[in-house]
């Protein structure tokens, strides 16, 4: 009878796993929505597109992305027809998505609050030397990174959209962009805080992202002693 019993046991304990398995993708995919926002549908880039080639069906393919990464210059699949035959304002490289502010006299309106979504705010970064030697562009993403005048350095932010770099909003016809020239970001207002709050305490950079990377990464606070060597700080230590 013991037998039996630890046969049956073990035969009901296979079943739960299996069933817990096969729905962990699910279970995984409905916790993404819930923190993200549910996944639409965007244009994006199926080969390159160069400046002032008309673009056609041909070329364009679709995305998911999920709710919380749509901003408003975003072209959605229910745009399509809006966007054929229109010519391309700048380049745009295979992969990436194609957004109004792409295209040759683009719909939306050349003003920096018509670029702020609902729910964000215009945030320019004080004194940031933005660095890639000109070639940050509106529409690219990049983390923040703060070093302390007094030691260490932590990641503030993460796959933040870049509004403007000196007065270029992502117009056909903005001048090339200094490396000197300030950046303002589209953040929240939580975020807006943090940035604030971080003004005169040490100096913000930031990092570059592949436009196609959104993962948000776990990155623990860091400090370098005197010595030189690299240490981790305790996340106590590490907000400004």
């Amino acid at each position: 009878m013991t037998r039996k019993v630890a046969r049956t046991a073990l035969a009901a304990l296979a079943v739960a796993l299996l069933a817990v398995t096969s729905l962990h993708p699910q279970l995984t995919r409905r916790a993404r929505e819930l923190i993200e926002g549910p996944s639409r549908s965007v244009v994006v880039l199926a080969r390159d597109l160069a400046l002032g080639a008309p673009i056609s069906r041909a070329a364009l393919d679709f995305r998911e992305l999920p709710e919380r990464y749509l901003e408003e210059r975003h072209i959605e699949a229910h745009d399509l027809e809006r966007v054929l035959g229109a010519r391309a304002a700048t380049t745009v490289p295979t992969g990436s998505a194609l957004l109004w502010s792409d295209l040759d006299q683009a719909p939306e309106a050349r003003t920096l609050a018509g670029l702020v979504r609902s729910g964000k705010r215009a945030f320019t970064l004080p004194g940031t030397d933005v660095g890639f030697s000109g070639l940050l562009r509106p529409g690219d993403r990049v983390d923040v990174l703060f070093t302390r005048a007094e030691g260490g350095s932590l990641t503030l932010l993460q796959n933040v959209l870049v509004l403007t770099v000196g007065s270029d909003q992502g117009a056909a016809a903005s001048a090339r962009v200094q490396p000197s020239e300030r950046v303002t970001l589209s953040v929240d207002l939580e975020q807006a805080q943090l940035l604030a709050a971080s003004e005169g305490r040490g100096v913000l950079r930031l990092a570059l992202r592949n436009p196609l990377d959104l993962a948000l990464v776990d990155t623990p606070p860091v400090r370098v002693s005197p010595g030189g060597s690299v240490a981790e700080l305790g996340l106590h230590g590490g907000a400004p």
